[in-house]
């Protein structure tokens, strides 16, 4: 995995399916993407990076920032720091083993060393069809109420729960 690019910024925000599905319009502000978000009040959330020494700071905030949400979706391009900043994550909520892209086994369970927290990482960049989603039994991972932390959630936006947060990477 590279390192996280200069400037790095994410937007995390609640989300319902209408803003998965790109219903919802987008509304620029002072260089920060504001999106209304069905039946609450606007949230929105940003942090840019100087450099990747910033990293574990964002992933405490971004932690204190989750409330009770279990499902997000991590969007981003090609290497824009997806995998990185989930491991700073998954390292701030006290999982001590090494967090890497689950890209071929789709998913990957973690430990939190702190809490016992189970935590899931997928990526589904690989996934072709939907169906690969409903094979691998998306239901008992995303209603478990364990943390699922997904990149590369497009194949699979209209299986995600409407409570999920969506996290935008962008360099």
């Amino acid at each position: 995995a590279r390192d996280v690019p200069r400037q790095w910024t994410w937007h995390y925000y609640a989300a319902r399916r209408a803003i998965l599905q790109k219903k919802l319009p987008r509304y620029l502000q002072n260089g920060a993407f504001l999106l209304y978000i069905c039946k609450k009040q606007p949230l929105t959330m940003q942090i840019t990076l100087p450099d990747s020494n910033h990293l574990e700071q964002a992933a405490e905030a971004f932690a204190h920032a989750m409330g009770d949400r279990r499902v997000f979706a991590f969007y981003g391009k090609m290497g824009a720091g997806k995998t990185t900043f989930i491991g700073a994550l998954c390292r701030h909520l006290g999982v001590s083993e090494t967090v890497n892209s689950p890209t071929f086994a789709l998913v990957n369970e973690y430990r939190s060393d702190t809490t016992a927290q189970i935590i899931y990482h997928f990526d589904f960049y690989r996934i072709k069809r939907i169906d690969e989603v409903y094979d691998m039994g998306f239901e008992d991972y995303f209603y478990s109420r364990a943390l699922c932390l997904i990149e590369w959630p497009e194949l699979a936006e209209e299986v995600l729960p409407d409570d999920t947060a969506i996290v935008h990477i962008d360099e």
